[in-house]
This record gives C-alpha cells, sequence and structure tokens, in this order.
C-alpha cells in the first residue's frame, strides 16, 4: 500500500467530504531533500517548506508560548503539527491548506498517519474563504477550545498571496462576529436554555402539529416608522396579502384596523410580553421560537419553532434560522417557507428616519407618553432611546444608523440570496418525552471522564453542544474547560429537573 492510499484512507475515516474531494486528483509525490538532521523536507516550486537544517526546531519557534488551540496555513511535512500536538494543553489543532491538489501531493509524498489520527486534529482545504469560515464556524468552540491562535508560515503567504489577503480579512470579521457572539450568550445563554426547556414542557404531539397553509403573496411589517406609510399604500389594495409582523409591529397593525395573520417573535427576555399589552390575538397566530420568553405562550394558536440554538434544534421541530439576531429577517425567511412568490415589506427600516425610532403607536410610545411631563416631554425619551449608543447620521437620507442595524441590514440582505425549501412541515412532538430523554442523556455524558471531551462520540459531542451557551456564565467567572462543563452541566440537570 503506497503513501497516498496509506493517507487517503485515514482521511476517508474522518473527513469523508474532503477525502472524495481529494480522490478525484491525481496526485504527484514532490521531490525530498534530507535536512542536515536526518528530516525529510518537501520542496515546492524548487523551494523547500521548511528549514534545511532542522524543521522540528524552526516549527517550535512559531509556537506561542501558551496556547490552547491553533490554526495553521499550510500542512507542509507535518512538523508544525507534530510540534503543536505534543502539548498535552492543546484543545484543537486546525489546518488549512489553501489547494486541494497540492494537499494531495503532500499526501502522495509523506506518512501522515500519526497526525491525521489524532482527534484534536481537523484538515480543510479550499481556495474559496467563504466555505471555509464557515467550517471554522462550526468547528471552533471558544468556550471549550480556548484562545485560538493563528500560525501562517512566510513561504505560504508568499506561495498564496490573493488566499492570504482574503483570508487576513474574512479572519478579521469572524474574530469581531465571535466576540459579538460571546457578549450575547454571556446575557442570554442560560435564560435561552429556560425558555427552551419552559416551552417544550407544553409541547404536546397535538399542538405541535399544527400546520400553516401555504401562500403566494406576503407583507412582511417591521416596527420601524417606514410601517405607517406601507399601511397606508395596503389599505387601497383590492387583495389583502398574508401578513406576517414583528412582535413590535403587532400593535400599530391592529391600531390601524389590520391585524396581522401571523406575529413571529424571537425575544427571550421578558419585556417581550410589553409588545403584547392590549392586543387582541384572536385574528392572528404567534409563530415563536422555542427560546422566547413563556409569558408569550398565553394563545391557542401558536406554534413553536426551533432556532439557532443548538437544544432547539435538536427538539426536532421545524427549524427557521434565527442566527441572525432579528425578527424581520427570521420573517423573510418565514415567508420562503411558506411558498411566497411575492414578498413584500414596510418598516424593516434597520435605521431610525428622522430620529423616530418605531411607527406608532408602540408600546413605548405609550409608556413615554405616561411618564411626560413638561421638564421631560416625550421627544426626550425618545431622543435618549435613539442616541443610546454610538450611531451614524446619513444627511442625504436623515436617517441615524448604529453598527448593529448595519448588522442586521448585512444579515437581511444575505437572506434574500438563500435557497430555502418552500414548505413548512411540523413534525408531531411531545416535548416531556423529550426532556425526560435529554434529560437521561444529559446524565449519561456526566459519567464520562469530562478530560476526554475532544474524543467524544458525534452523539455526545452533539449533546455537550446544545450547553455552549450556557457554559458563558461559567467563562466569565474564570472557569477551566473541564470546570466550565461540569459546572454547566449540574446547572442543566437541576432545570430539567423541576419540568420534567
Amino acid at each position: 500500500m503506497n503513501l497516498w492510499t496509506t493517507n487517503l484512507q485515514i482521511l476517508r475515516q474522518r473527513f469523508n467530504a474532503l477525502a472524495q474531494q481529494l480522490a478525484q486528483y491525481q496526485p504527484i509525490a514532490l521531490p525530498l531533500k534530507e535536512a542536515r538532521n536526518g528530516l525529510a523536507v518537501p520542496i515546492y516550486q524548487d523551494q523547500p517548506l521548511h528549514s534545511l537544517y532542522d524543521p522540528m526546531k524552526e516549527a517550535q519557534k512559531m509556537l506561542p508560548p501558551t496556547g490552547e488551540s491553533y490554526l495553521v496555513i499550510g500542512l507542509g511535512a507535518g512538523y508544525l503539527a507534530k510540534s503543536i500536538l505534543a502539548q498535552s494543553t492543546t484543545a484543537l489543532l486546525l489546518i488549512i491548506e489553501p489547494s486541494p491538489c497540492d494537499l494531495a501531493n503532500l499526501l502522495a509524498t509523506l506518512d501522515y498517519t500519526d497526525i491525521l489520527n489524532d482527534p484534536r486534529l481537523i484538515l480543510l482545504s479550499n481556495k474559496e474563504i467563504s466555505p471555509l469560515f464557515q467550517q471554522l464556524a462550526h468547528l471552533y468552540q471558544p468556550l471549550l477550545h480556548g484562545n485560538l491562535h493563528l500560525i501562517h508560515p512566510r513561504l505560504m503567504q508568499s506561495l498564496y498571496p490573493t488566499f492570504f489577503d482574503n483570508f487576513t480579512q474574512a479572519w478579521q470579521a469572524w474574530m469581531h462576529q465571535l466576540s459579538g457572539e460571546l457578549s450575547t450568550w454571556h446575557f442570554f445563554g442560560r435564560r435561552w436554555f429556560k425558555n427552551i426547556v419552559t416551552n417544550l414542557a407544553t409541547i404536546t404531539p397535538e399542538n405541535s402539529a399544527r400546520a400553516i397553509p401555504s401562500q403566494t403573496d406576503i407583507f412582511i411589517a417591521g416596527a420601524g416608522p417606514s410601517l405607517e406609510d406601507a399601511i397606508v399604500r395596503m389599505k387601497k389594495e383590492h387583495k389583502r396579502p398574508l401578513i406576517i409582523a414583528s412582535d413590535a409591529a403587532a400593535l400599530t397593525l391592529q391600531a390601524h384596523q389590520l391585524p396581522a395573520d401571523l406575529i413571529l417573535s424571537i425575544d427571550a427576555q421578558a419585556l417581550v410580553q410589553y409588545h403584547f399589552l392590549g392586543l387582541d390575538l384572536k385574528p392572528s397566530t404567534l409563530i415563536a421560537d422555542l427560546s422566547v420568553h413563556p409569558a408569550l405562550h398565553r394563545s391557542g394558536k401558536s406554534h413553536f419553532f426551533a432556532g439557532s440554538h443548538p437544544l432547539a434544534r435538536l427538539s426536532g421541530l421545524r427549524h427557521l434560522p434565527t442566527d441572525s439576531g432579528n425578527v424581520g429577517t427570521t420573517a423573510y425567511l418565514l415567508a420562503k417557507y411558506l411558498g411566497a412568490k411575492s414578498i413584500r415589506w414596510g418598516g424593516l427600516d434597520f435605521a431610525y428616519l428622522h430620529g423616530k425610532p418605531y411607527a406608532n403607536p408602540n408600546y413605548l410610545y405609550c409608556l413615554y407618553e405616561a411618564q411626560a411631563s413638561r421638564l421631560q416631554p416625550i421627544s426626550q425619551n425618545v431622543a435618549q432611546l435613539t442616541f443610546r449608543t454610538a450611531i451614524h447620521y446619513y444627511p442625504e437620507t436623515g436617517h441615524y444608523q448604529s453598527d448593529l442595524l448595519a448588522f442586521y441590514q448585512t444579515k437581511f440582505h444575505q437572506a434574500q440570496t438563500l435557497h430555502t425549501p418552500k414548505t413548512w412541515h411540523q413534525p408531531s412532538i411531545d416535548g416531556i418525552k423529550f426532556l425526560k430523554n435529554y434529560h437521561q442523556q444529559l446524565i449519561d455524558l456526566a459519567k464520562r471522564p469530562i478530560d476526554a471531551w475532544h474524543a467524544l462520540s458525534p452523539n455526545h459531542r452533539t449533546l455537550l453542544y446544545t450547553l455552549l451557551p450556557s457554559m458563558s456564565t461559567g467563562y466569565q467567572m474564570g472557569l477551566r474547560t473541564n470546570q466550565l462543563i461540569e459546572e454547566t452541566l449540574n446547572f442543566a440537570l437541576t432545570s430539567l429537573k423541576d419540568k420534567i
């Protein structure tokens, strides 16, 4: 059995999709040159990939003083990978080879079985940056893997200059996104978990399988100021479209005698119930993410769906992505799932138009009106709401936009390019039965050696990932990985015990 066949066989066991991709090539072994210490060094485009004096010493110099996880550009002869995996503190090693063809040639040149068999190693290869970072977002979990160190040998930068320019930009954006996600998890992590468990306990096979009929003409109502003009135009139409409203827009629609058919909510905070004060829910059906505050579950016509939380995804309910963090984007995806051929919207402004944050009426305006006085008029409270964070003013349109609203707007535009299924089939779910089974699985997981979490089976890893957002609390307390997992498991088991 030659080196190519041996390496490919291990790839098929661990990274089958990558193995299938590489199997399309007819690899050619690279020439080798012996370093002074006797180690083999591959020669690529007349350049040695490592030091011709001591490749292992060169690799060790690249390592930071302390580290838990690493992302390395270029596999080379594997000397850097061996140095990293030799450290007992290493939790994860991600290696990206920019060219699948070059990776195939390397695998036909040297024996990589030792590092390929290490469960801490993940091997990726793609010339396109976007799919690479989609994979990285799934594979690297900061709360489990610790800080991620990027190592890119200078030779790799010169060999793949275009790849490195694009990669650097995407890396900076990803780091910024990870920072925002961790902040969100810290605030919402355990609240999401408790809400999901509480809501699942109310789901029966009968109420989980309610159908939502397909629609061809759908209007999405956001809570922005432009909704007011959109309502005026819609009232002049002969045929009324199906209206999907965000929870914050439902009151505005009802005040204009145009009640929403579907009201969508993804908010885990208790404050979300204020959007429903004085709202007649009889004409509407509530469509709610499993993580919403349980106070919303008061309508007989309600549907839960599985948002982007890993525990919600595990439940088996119909999945509707909520990772944009914005209800307008989720509403747009719901409209596509319902088979809409025409999707219009109003109130999805992602900005404060002329300094006005919401369409009228809104519960905040009602609150401000009740609090208003000669010394503190409504306009002062509205201004404080609008300018509570740093925002940018655009004089050509007269609107104000924060970085967060700009992020939501980008996510909304991206959603318009997604290919989504045109059906909404909701399976029959017994919430209590699911929670009891999940509780027992967590008990079994807790019996496993915590220090071997990186070698867990796919099923146990999936279970562990359902706890990730809840781990942020312990992470902020300074707990290390093993302590973090143990503390979060105790939290989850206690929360479940109260419901089953």
